[in-house]
């Protein structure tokens, strides 16, 4: 297998995401390039090339795209930047054909490529899929942005155009029909002509809904959505001590602040915007997650009585109490009274709550009794 040049250097994964292949979905992984020793029958020789996760349940396959010394372009430092941008590109090429059975992983494990076209996507023949994949890695842009702590609400285009997640070459034609494809859906508002954009971020629970029905293999035929698998016996394996419900409006003043104070505290939270990766099905990966943790921290606003899916975490949570008979649900009342809970749910309204006006440190600590009772 290839070794690293310079072993000081840590790869980043620069894509993750979901392909429709032999029946299942699977997931890849792509590493960025790095400058890279490779075996060879008269010795050894050097390229600079990108390792490819290929994952299937629980085992995995992967293999290396490299291009070596003797193809590399001689025109500075620019001229390979550009090449180690189009070798994650060739990649998910690479990684579709893998998945469709089109193409077997050579027994050395290495793809050797050419950067003769390196300009060039290698995967713009078709138009409409092309436009469509540019949409979701912009979208994948904005909803890292909102996940950043503090959430940035706001996106220059330079990081839109620029960023190192996308799985193609694109245009600058490219991105702005995709900035203007997702304003027209409401989740962004253009700012200035460069393209530089606001983020809703009440919109954040729609943006995630989107990347999560997306697969990155445009062959896909329609699939439904899986049904979450059950126990073979008795209860889940507990990985987290609690699942924090919310309203996306309520995330940066109520949901940042209290998760880091409980992580702080040595506490397991599974919380979205920390848990969920691009391409992952959100009813399958709440569902998981709900499953998974001993208690439910419910934030109760009237953002979140207005929200499709905090009222499902939470008939997901009540559906667990009923079937253990166990104490679930821990609710943080924000900016409501008693009688607003009640009037939309009496039974809610019964539970001692924690306020959240008497600040994240208090909370916490009603929270971290609860937990070790």
């Amino acid at each position: 297998m290839v070794a690293h040049v310079f072993p000081q250097n840590i790869p980043t994964r620069v894509f993750a995401g979901r392909m429709f292949a032999g029946g299942k979905w699977q997931r890849i992984e792509i590493d960025s390039p790095e400058a890279l020793q490779i075996p060879m029958q008269g010795g050894t020789a050097f390229g600079v090339g990108s390792l490819v996760r290929v994952l299937d349940g629980g085992s995995g396959r992967q293999f290396v795209v490299i291009v070596d010394a003797v193809h590399l372009p001689y025109g500075g430092q620019g001229e390979l930047d550009r090449v180690k941008e189009w070798i994650p590109k060739c990649a998910v090429v690479l990684a579709t054909a893998v998945l469709g059975r089109n193409q077997p992983i050579p027994e050395s494990g290495i793809f050797p490529v050419a950067a003769a076209d390196y300009s060039k996507d290698p995967q713009r023949d078709d138009a409409r899929a092309f436009r469509r994949r540019c949409r979701f890695d912009v979208l994948n842009v904005l909803t890292s942005c909102l996940n950043n702590n503090p959430p940035q609400p706001f996106c220059k285009y330079g990081m839109l155009a620029g960023a190192e997640t996308h799985t193609r070459i694109y245009s600058r034609d490219d991105i702005i029909d995709a900035i203007q494809f997702w304003a027209d859906k409401g989740f962004v508002s253009l700012l200035d002509r460069a393209g530089d954009v606001q983020i809703r971020q009440t919109r954040d629970e729609e943006m995630m809904a989107e990347l999560s029905a997306y697969s990155w293999d445009e062959a896909a035929p329609p699939v439904p959505e899986a049904t979450p698998k059950q126990a073979v016996a008795g209860t889940p394996p507990m990985e987290y001590d609690v699942f924090v419900s919310h309203a996306s409006e309520d995330k940066a003043a109520v949901v940042v602040p209290l998760t880091e104070e409980l992580i702080k505290r040595g506490l397991r939270v599974w919380v979205y915007y920390r848990e969920l990766r691009l391409g992952d099905k959100l009813r399958e990966r709440i569902d998981e997650g709900l499953r998974r943790s001993r208690f439910g921290v419910v934030i109760v606003s009237p953002r979140f009585f207005a929200k499709q899916w905090p009222q499902t975490e939470l008939n997901g949570l009540v559906a667990l109490e009923m079937a253990d008979g166990r104490k679930r649900i821990l609710p943080i009342w924000h900016d409501v009274e008693y009688a607003d809970v009640a009037k939309q749910s009496p039974t809610l309204a019964a539970r001692l709550a924690a306020k959240w006006a008497e600040g994240a440190n208090k909370v916490a600590d009603e929270i971290m009794r609860a937990v070790r009772d």
